[in-house]
Parts: C-alpha cells; structure tokens; sequence
C-alpha cells in the first residue's frame, strides 16, 4: 500500500542527518469519558489533526505499528507508562467497554500536516502493572463481516415482496 509523504518528511527520511522528528498524536476515546489526548513528545503540541485545534499532552508511551502486509488484520501494541495513578484509576473506574484509539503521525515542525493517519484501533486486551499499562490495539475486522448485511426477506423488506 503505498503512502504519501510531505516534502519536508521525505527530505528527512533520506537524508543523510537530519534535525527533524516524528511525532505520534494519541487521542483515547470512550463514551464514558472525556477525550484523552496525549504526543510521544518532551513538550505539549498544538495540532489541528482531530479537525479543531486540540492540544496534545506531552507523556511517555510506545507504540509499535503493525506490519504493512495482507495476509491478516494487523495488530498493534501500545505501552503507556504508569507513572501517573489517575489514568489507571480512570481506566478502573469508568471504563465499561473498549476504548477506542487514533492515531496520527506528524512532523514536529509542521504538526497540522499528517504524513500517516489517522489509524482507528479499538482496544482488544489490556494489562498493566505498577510501571506500565499495555494495550492490544486491532482495526475492525471488516475481513470477517458478513455480506451483504442484510437478508432481503419479508421482515426486513416489505416492500419487495
């Protein structure tokens, strides 16, 4: 599948050196919570990403990407240091249901510009401990739906019978 890139992001990629850097943009949604918004970054980003412009809180995580293949839905992990109690306790307290996650990548000089994204994962599993809360992050399975969606039977369609 191919992607395209800015000027700017393919000038650092196959340069020699380069002084720029990739950002991801994080936003955690659920409906029983307000939406989290956080960069793998040392300092908050402005970004007009999420279509207004939102501030990104700067706070350590990982993410590994899924590979680029089709053989199967791809799945992604997500490593979220646990160095604040509030999120776990947020997570234990109202969360009913899997989160869903989006993510964008960017360039730090130009963070309003997307070079990858936005990627829809919903949670599949989570587990954490005193130093990390990890995530298995899976796209919706759109290989395993049924089609067409609906039967066309008298119930459903009463109209054409």
């Amino acid at each position: 599948m191919s992607r395209s890139l800015s000027t700017a992001a393919k000038a650092a990629i196959y340069g020699p050196q380069t002084g720029e850097a990739f950002l991801i943009l994080l936003k955690i949604s659920h409906a029983s919570i307000s939406s989290l918004y956080f960069v793998n970054d040392a300092q908050n980003v402005t970004s007009t990403v999420d279509g207004s412009s939102q501030t990104y809180l700067a706070f350590p995580f990982l993410i590994e990407m899924p590979d680029d293949t089709d053989e199967n839905v791809p799945t992604v992990k997500l490593m979220i240091d646990n160095v604040d109690r509030s999120i776990m306790d947020e997570i234990r307290s109202t969360l009913t249901g899997a989160p869903t996650i989006t993510t964008w990548i960017v360039l730090a000089s130009s963070p309003n510009t997307i070079e990858r994204g936005p990627d829809i994962f919903t949670c599949r599993s989570l587990e954490y401990d005193q130093f990390a809360i990890e995530a298995e992050l899976i796209y919706e399975d759109i290989l395993n739906l049924q089609f067409p969606a609906d039967s066309f039977n008298p119930n459903n369609f009463a109209g054409i019978f």
